[in-house]
């Protein structure tokens, strides 16, 4: 947004305008693109995908913002060789993969997820890599080069194609700390409860988030029961 050439920058229905640019910016700086190549596709992207007109200096400072920014990261990075990333790392990760097997997951948006994650610096494969690169029209590409990802990052298949199986993913979530639990309660509600007509075994979740959303001063009371129903689904009772 600080680049920002159509000039959306604050507008919260714009958020995501840019969001079509970031995998392939991102799988240019892994490959150790130099400022001048990344200006190059900055504007031809501009001309090309946005219709608009370079202003000179502004796509050659980006590039080089951006170059600068890898650089800082790579060099901040201390973490031991060969240790994994963190479970919370790989949170959006594995959700996707659990939306996949239930159908919910749009293969389309598997390229800007990765990208996402790619962001964030701590998790990284050869296959999430390319996947952040390739057009979101490449559906089949995209699930594949998805599940390559994750037999890299070692993320374990989901034991079945049920939504009763992406309501114990958020509990193990929870649980885990991944996610918070009121965060996790939602992703019940809205990715397993209402797909599955309501089922009263996880009315529960529901029923405790919109009680943290109307009651502020009780909201430590309620997180210890949304755990307390984490721990209850997954103990199969």
């Amino acid at each position: 947004m600080g680049w920002d050439p159509i000039g959306v920058a604050g507008m919260p229905q714009a958020a995501d305008e840019y969001d079509c640019l970031m995998g392939p910016l991102l799988r240019m700086l892994h490959e150790g693109a130099r400022p001048s190549r990344i200006e190059r596709w900055l504007t031809h992207e501009l001309q090309a995908h946005f219709g608009l007109t370079p202003v000179p200096g502004r796509e050659a400072q980006l590039a080089s913002d951006l170059v600068d920014w890898r650089s800082r990261r790579a060099q901040e990075d201390d973490r031991p060789r060969g240790a994994g990333p963190s479970s919370g790392d790989l949170s959006d990760l594995r959700a996707a993969f659990v939306r996949l097997t239930v159908g919910e997951q749009p293969s389309e948006e598997l390229p800007d997820i990765a990208a996402h994650v790619l962001v964030g610096g701590e998790v990284d494969s050869p296959s999430l890599r390319e996947l952040a690169g390739i057009s979101r029209t490449e559906v089949r590409e995209s699930r594949d080069l998805f599940l390559a990802a994750m037999t890299e990052l070692g993320v374990d298949t989901p034991r079945d194609d049920s939504y009763e199986e992406l309501a114990r993913f958020w509990a193990r979530e929870m649980l885990a700390g991944s996610v918070s639990p009121y965060d996790g309660s939602r992703h019940i509600w809205w990715g397993a409860w209402e797909p599955l007509g309501r089922p009263s075994d996880l009315t529960a979740f529901v029923g405790l988030a919109s009680m943290w959303d109307d009651d502020p001063d009780h909201r430590t009371r309620y997180e210890e029961d949304m755990l307390n129903e984490a721990e209850r689904i997954l103990a199969g009772n």
